[in-house]
């Protein structure tokens, strides 16, 4: 996508400045691009001149294509999949702390943080149905606006912005996977200018499954046409885990957000975001 994207902004280069002073060449030089060989001849010296820097650009356009695949084929993993909390977004406090709030407030219990931990990266509702809380929706409403009070808490994690930056110069096709809602997606990442980064995100009512259940990474490979040995996700919990090796995937887990590591068999342990630049 990034080749193409490039390719189509100098072909956009070159088709100015061929009809910079040739006015009245302007469509056939632009339909005439991808065969230059088949570009007017003129035997004004101007012309002349524009042709030979087209045919210049267009063989160092073909020589970058031919690295660009090379470097593809030695790279391993073409798609990168995040999960959003704990992994891009140091955002624990405010889901523990809300989730804690509501439970005081629906059930009048101050239940330790340590005893709702259990919550991080599963889907609200099935949280929610593990404490009993009744009316769910009512639950999950609430639960959503004490959230938003403890967002001031929520921030990417150091080195984030700057490793997707990377990747995405390095021509790696990046997408999520996460439980949160749609909703619940909006309201923490493009605040933070990260959204634009990811080609494929699916929450949690994008696909019939939700985490440890391998449905969300199936359907990003549907959706990407992405092969399983092409894929890495990273995560920080064994849910992530369990959904990439379900579906054949290699798991990193991002040690920057793991709070509890023991039991989790990744294929990769990154201790800090840039680790993925290595792989």
């Amino acid at each position: 996508a990034n080749l193409k994207r490039r390719r189509n902004h100098l072909r956009w280069v070159i088709f100015c400045y061929i009809t910079d002073n040739n006015a009245n060449k302007r469509e056939v030089a632009f339909a005439k691009l991808d065969r230059p060989g088949l570009l007017p001849y003129n035997e004004d010296k101007k012309n002349r001149e524009n042709i030979s820097a087209v045919m210049t650009i267009m063989e160092a356009i073909r020589t970058y294509q031919m690295i660009l695949r090379k470097v593809l084929q030695l790279m391993k993993y073409t798609h990168i999949v995040f999960d959003v909390d704990g992994t891009l977004l140091d955002s624990e406090d405010a889901v523990l702390l809300s989730f804690q709030k509501m439970l005081f407030t629906i059930q009048e219990k101050m239940y330790p943080l340590e005893e709702l931990r259990f919550s991080l990266g599963i889907p609200g509702h099935d949280a929610l149905a593990r404490m009993k809380v009744e009316p769910l929706e009512d639950a999950f409403r609430i639960w959503g606006e004490y959230e938003k009070e403890f967002s001031y808490s929520i921030k990417p994690f150091k080195e984030i912005p700057s490793t997707l930056s990377q990747l995405k110069r390095n021509g790696i096709q990046m997408g999520v996977i996460t439980s949160r809602t749609r909703e619940e997606y909006a309201a923490v990442v493009p605040p933070f200018g990260l959204d634009h980064y990811f080609e494929h995100i699916l929450c949690a009512e994008d696909s019939p499954g939700h985490k440890p259940d391998p449905a969300p990474m199936l359907r990003y490979m549907e959706l990407s046409g992405a092969g399983k040995e092409n894929v890495l996700y990273i995560g920080d919990s064994a849910y992530d885990c369990r959904c990439a090796h379900g579906a054949g995937v290699d798991f990193a887990l991002a040690l920057w957000g793991c709070r509890a590591p023991e039991g989790i068999s990744p294929e990769y342990a990154l201790e800090k975001p840039e680790d993925v630049l290595s792989l």
